[in-house]
């Protein structure tokens, strides 16, 4: 493959030095080099197209302006997948299991927080594989009551799913939350 490169890059720069040992100012000819081609694209056609699909190089590719093929373009974008993004999902407050045997028992609810960007119209909460909040906004914190155990000493655990809706591709995140039931 550099061999076709090198040769191709030879025959434009043969062309170059023919157009100017003729007195023509550079550029004026249909055999104008690409200022821009590197050494393995070519320099261009000069024979103003005239060699078709063999090209000046020997390129049997279909290449109808001779030359090597142009490589793909190098440009990267970032990795950042279009669509939905769960900027965080999170507790603000961990619930608090009242205590069977306090007199004036305290308890906490769950306080969750969100936010999605990237188009997302909506988001979904999910409980323990049910859904129990739809069409929430995507940015948001809300209370929610968390189930406990009756039995001092126990503990309770429960998922929490976020996921979004439109914009794009469905992202989801969870939030495992447990707390004890006091004696």
């Amino acid at each position: 493959m550099r061999t076709r490169a090198a040769a191709a890059a030879l025959a434009g720069l043969v062309g170059i030095a023919a157009l100017a040992a003729c007195g023509k100012p550079a550029g004026t000819d249909t055999g104008q080099p690409n200022p821009e081609a590197t050494a393995e694209q070519g320099l261009g056609n000069t024979d103003g197209g005239a060699t078709g699909s063999s090209g000046s190089s020997g390129n049997s590719g279909g290449n109808p302006g001779g030359g090597a093929s142009p490589r793909p373009s190098t440009s990267r974008t970032p990795s950042q997948a279009p669509g939905p993004k769960i900027e965080y999902f999170r507790v603000k407050q961990h619930p608090m299991c009242p205590s069977k045997s306090a007199p004036n028992p305290i308890q906490k609810d769950l306080i969750l927080e969100w936010k999605v960007s990237g188009g997302a119209t909506s988001v979904k909460l999910h409980l323990d594989g049910g859904l129990f909040y739809s069409d929430a906004p995507v940015t948001n914190t809300t209370t929610v009551a968390f189930a406990c155990h009756s039995t001092p000493g126990s503990t309770a655990t429960h998922v929490y799913e976020l996921k979004t809706v439109g914009g794009g591709a469905e992202r989801t995140a969870k939030q495992t939350v447990s707390a004890q039931t006091p004696p």
